[in-house]
């Protein structure tokens, strides 16, 4: 997912809006986590300026496990939202930051460590 920030690159104070429907396969790997797909992000990135954007999103998924106790499949709908910025990859900011190059905004591992941070240690089919 990459989001063009061109419309916006010269304007501090100015946002985009965008929306995405993606899935599991384009954004992660099977050895982290499963999610069905459709993985629906919506949100709005912001020039804050000097090269640095901050992106607000939120995040629907559906997460894929097996229970904890008898290994049944468990579907967990997740719903949450996201801020993080991005500085110009190269540029001296923050390293917690995540980079971006020409005038586009990598979302991939921004939604993804999302998801894996909000998927549940452990599942369980039934409370009892």
């Amino acid at each position: 997912m990459k989001l063009d920030i061109t419309p916006i690159s010269k304007q501090p104070g100015e946002s985009l809006p965008f929306q995405f429907v993606t899935g599991w396969s384009e954004i992660g790997s099977e050895e982290d986590a499963v999610f069905e797909d459709g993985i629906e992000v919506s949100g709005r990135a912001v020039n804050v300026g000097e090269g640095i954007y901050e992106v607000s999103a939120h995040v629907r998924a559906v997460y894929e496990g097996e229970c904890a106790r008898c290994l049944a499949p468990v579907q967990v709908p997740l719903e949450f939202d996201l801020c993080e910025r991005f500085a110009r990859a190269g540029s001296e900011q923050n390293e917690e930051w995540y980079p971006f190059a020409n005038d586009a905004l990598a979302l991939d591992d921004f939604v993804r460590d999302g998801l894996l941070l909000q998927a549940p240690l452990r599942v369980l089919c039934k409370p009892d």
